[in-house]
């Protein structure tokens, strides 16, 4: 005999407020995770909104707008305190993989030194004869993004920066072809004296 068990009044209405409250914060995680509910939402508070006042979420990579945007400008301020100081501190540097890994764009990478300076603040060893990976912190993995080819980002479902995989064979095949076309020797790529430009395009494209 199986037992039908409903939730009270007072738990469905606590329950109600918090997905309300994801929903004004982080609508983006709400229409990952509970999509049906993430639409009734739009529906119910795009209706209830002056013309003036409404707001349309655009997700982009899996994000609002408002998100990437805000992503963006923090990846700008890392890049421009490195510019400036020649230094980032050990958070800032996983800040800034966490973000580009969210929003899935290398552009901001600059160029190989800076990419090097970055996994040696993390303590990550390039120079390795077999694949190798570095803990950066406890947690679930759930995602992975390529860095750049033989650099592998393991984050959690939040894109909190977990692991980072070395692999020596795909690195040494990367350098090769470099090599051959006769990029990466600058200390700063276009990307790099030309960010400002680069960051207009992320916001409108």
């Amino acid at each position: 005999m199986s037992i039908k068990k409903t939730l009270s009044e007072p738990v469905k209405k606590k329950f109600i407020k918090i997905l309300i409250e994801k929903y004004k914060k982080e609508p983006e995680i709400l229409s990952r995770f509970f999509p049906e509910i993430f639409t009734e939402f739009e529906r119910i508070y795009k209706n209830k909104e002056e013309p003036s006042k409404s707001r349309k979420i655009y997700l982009f990579n899996g994000i609002t707008e408002m998100t990437k945007e805000v992503l963006i400008k923090k990846i700008n301020k890392i890049i421009d305190k490195y510019k400036k100081e020649g230094k980032i501190e050990r958070e800032e540097a996983i800040e800034f993989l966490e973000h580009i890994s969210h929003l899935k764009y290398r552009s901001f990478l600059l160029d190989d030194t800076f990419v090097k300076y970055i996994l040696n603040i993390l303590n990550v060893e390039l120079d390795v004869k077999k694949e190798k990976v570095q803990k950066i912190k406890d947690g679930i993995i759930d995602k992975k993004f390529t860095l750049i080819r033989g650099i592998t980002l393991y984050l959690s479902w939040d894109y909190k920066l977990l692991q980072i995989k070395i692999d020596p064979m795909e690195i040494q095949l990367r350098d090769k072809a470099l090599s051959i076309i006769g990029i990466g020797e600058d200390k700063y790529s276009d990307v790099a004296e030309n960010h400002d430009k680069y960051l207009n395009e992320a916001y409108f494209h």
